[in-house]
């Protein structure tokens, strides 16, 4: 065999040798390797707990914006054992009136899935909103949406009286409905203040 050919069968080697590494370690060439899909977050939903013993559900109404005297705030938490109903005036982090109630897993799950079918948890991250609901309304009221599970915050939204653009997109006048209709002192309460 001559020079030459003995570089060409070379080349060809290494050539088809080079071929055979970058081929082999494509993943588009290994048959069986597919790539993990991630798997996508399951929505949060109230359907999920309503047999939980450390979770809350709190609807918070807070009035117009007035004078430090004059202000009230109502916030009611529903949870599987108990209910309670507070209200603070003067922006006080302290209830001036406050009502406990017993409560069972019957009347909670119910509760629970009337807020679900209410759109209790539907929110959206609306460009338009502001980031806090602080300021906003000032003739109206803002409701703050929260759920609770062992004290840690599941789910937070607000909306308002006003027609502001917020991040809540439930029916806010059932989900308040539901809310007063778990305290039958709620009208003779809250009857009393202006919100």
């Amino acid at each position: 065999m001559n020079r030459r050919s003995i570089i060409a069968i070379a080349a060809i080697i290494i050539v088809v040798g080079i071929s055979y590494f970058i081929f082999r370690s494509s993943p588009i060439q290994q048959p069986g390797i597919r790539p993990v899909p991630t798997p996508t977050p399951k929505p949060f939903s109230l359907t999920d707990y309503t047999e939980g013993d450390d979770v809350q559900a709190r609807l918070t109404i807070d009035g117009r914006i007035v004078a430090l005297e004059k202000h009230f705030s109502v916030t009611m938490t529903v949870a599987k054992l108990h209910r309670e109903l507070n209200v603070f005036q003067s922006y006080s982090a302290t209830a001036s009136t406050s009502i406990a109630l017993d409560n069972n897993q019957p009347a909670f799950e119910d509760f629970m899935r009337a807020l679900h079918n209410a759109g209790y948890e539907d929110s959206t991250k609306n460009p338009k909103a502001a980031d806090t609901y602080l300021g906003l309304c000032p003739s109206g009221q803002r409701m703050i949406y929260e759920f609770f599970q062992g004290g840690k915050t599941l789910m937070s939204s607000w909306s308002t009286t006003c027609g502001d653009p917020t991040d809540f997109t439930g029916n806010a006048a059932t989900i308040r409905a539901l809310f007063q209709a778990q305290f039958p002192q709620y009208q003779t309460v809250v009857g009393s203040i202006q919100l």
